[in-house]
């Protein structure tokens, strides 16, 4: 079985360059991978270049300082990888795996089974994030242009899977077609180690922008200075969280953390903040249950699927700094078991999603 994936950019370590990993790592060197743009040093360093064709990493890495410009560029490369690529594409590889907003662009034109991973929400939800209301005020027409384009890819897919049920509604509820739900891999395997220690702290960790929140913790945290906040992360809102960090001495800035660092403070924490807005899935909260340490999270979005509220972490509703605050007031009346939450977060092994994804993809080739 030969598969090419399309991913729109791997500059990162997120939820869509995970399910990527999965593929290449369980389908190995008939596996290719057609990014726009690819920093090796930003996302998982152990993805061969070999099975990789983007643009050089010194280009990358200029063009992925620009939002905008990112985003046409990576709708100019997929539209020049047609011209370039199609007939070889359609000749070397049996199947087509789809991940990201500006990929699909390729599926209508291509001749082989085609299959679309969703791992956020449609583009023109997306569009309504704080992040892009300027892009959206300014482009508005633009950005329905392309929700129209989106419908027409992903009606040429042969099946669309979700990352969630949450993600798989909203989709519904712009009138597409989702054929099932198969949530992204998680390494609980890498988590086996963590240290067992609680330790005084509570952990945030993720890339620092508004949808994520980080300005919510921080300010419960200015309030209560008897516990101690760790944070993990980068993006345009350090210098905000370097600000709370430098004013409150309970609270801690570490910016990103080595993979063996992160571990340690996984395992040696009370429990992980992660109060997102409207997060397709939420792979931190499952990398917290595999090293045995419930997560705090947003009563949005995919989290209520995958904490179980009470017993792998807690699972708050709006007012969310109100009730964060009066939950970090009371923590040491709640008991969660390690084991729970190690067996919870099982459920999201990648060993799972690899077993699954090859049922569908040899299925689909039938």
């Amino acid at each position: 079985m030969r598969i090419a994936v399309f991913h729109d950019f791997l500059i990162e370590k997120g939820g869509g360059e995970r399910v990527v990993f999965a593929i290449l790592k369980s389908f190995g060197k008939n596996v290719k991978i057609f990014s726009s743009l690819y920093i090796p040093s930003k996302t998982y360093e152990n993805l061969p270049s070999k099975n990789i064709i983007s643009v050089d990493p010194l280009i990358s890495t200029m063009l992925s300082k620009f939002s905008l410009i990112k985003s046409l560029f990576t709708i100019f490369y997929f539209g020049n990888l047609l011209k370039k690529y199609k007939q070889y594409i359609e000749k070397k590889f049996d199947i087509a795996i789809f991940s990201g907003f500006y990929s699909i662009c390729l599926a209508p034109f291509l001749n082989i089974p085609k299959i679309y991973y969703i791992n956020s929400e449609p583009f023109q939800e997306a569009m309504k994030r704080k992040k892009y209301s300027i892009i959206s005020k300014l482009f508005g027409k633009l950005v329905k242009v392309y929700s129209r384009i989106e419908r027409k890819c992903l009606n040429s897919m042969d099946l669309i899977i979700a990352n969630s049920n949450y993600t798989r509604r909203l989709y519904q509820s712009y009138g597409f077609k989702v054929d099932k739900v198969i949530y992204p891999p998680v390494d609980t395997k890498r988590f086996k180690k963590c240290c067992k220690n609680v330790g005084n702290y509570f952990l945030f960790v993720g890339r620092l922008l508004p949808h994520k929140r980080p300005e919510i913790p921080l300010r419960v945290f200015a309030k209560i200075k008897n516990e101690k906040l760790i944070i993990v992360g980068d993006g345009p809102l350090k210098k905000l969280v370097e600000y709370y960090s430098k004013k409150f001495t309970n609270i801690s800035y570490v910016g990103s953390a080595s993979d063996r660092k992160l571990k340690e403070l996984y395992g040696g924490c009370k429990a992980v903040i992660y109060l997102t807005e409207k997060e397709p899935f939420g792979i931190v909260p499952i990398e917290a249950n595999s090293c045995g340490k419930p997560a705090i999270v947003s009563n949005e979005g995919g989290l209520p699927e995958t904490i179980i509220n009470g017993r792998t972490g807690l699972v708050l509703k709006p007012d969310y700094e109100k009730n964060l605050l009066k939950v970090l007031k009371n923590f040491n009346k709640y008991k969660f078991s390690p084991e729970a939450c190690k067996k919870n977060a099982k459920k999201f092994d990648t060993n799972r999603f690899v077993r699954i994804i090859m049922r569908v993809i040899f299925k689909i080739k039938k």
